[in-house]
């Protein structure tokens, strides 16, 4: 069976789409937003601890306060009273933009630990 095309999966995307409340759909894609933040906030630290040699500093600091709280249960709760309703909450998510969250390396999220 052929795939069928992106034009086809936005359309019934759309319709899926169509049955959420729109408060529901603007609070996922604000969350998802910070997802994409803290993805960029990671990715920054982590370019910044490359070049200074900081071993997992910049990343400990800019980032250590969030870290250990994982995804979002809102996302979860997304997701289990979407199959309630027979819709697929990951895809959902997906075809908003979700990016699962980047995680801490177990050095990033101890640097303030470590022995110098």
């Amino acid at each position: 069976m052929a795939e069928p095309n992106k034009a086809m999966q936005d359309q019934e995307m759309s319709v899926i789409i169509a049955q959420i409340p729109d408060s529901i759909i603007d609070y996922l894609k604000r969350l998802i937003q910070a997802e994409k933040d803290w993805n960029n906030r990671v990715l920054i630290a982590r370019q910044t601890d490359l070049k200074f040699n900081g071993g997992g500093r910049y990343v400990y600091e800019s980032c250590a306060e969030r870290e250990g709280h994982g995804e979002p249960a809102y996302f979860h709760a997304f997701r289990k009273l979407a199959i309630g309703h027979g819709i697929d909450g990951d895809a959902v998510l997906d075809y908003l933009g979700y990016e699962q969250a980047i995680r801490l390396t177990d050095r990033e999220r101890n640097w303030a630990k470590l022995p110098f």
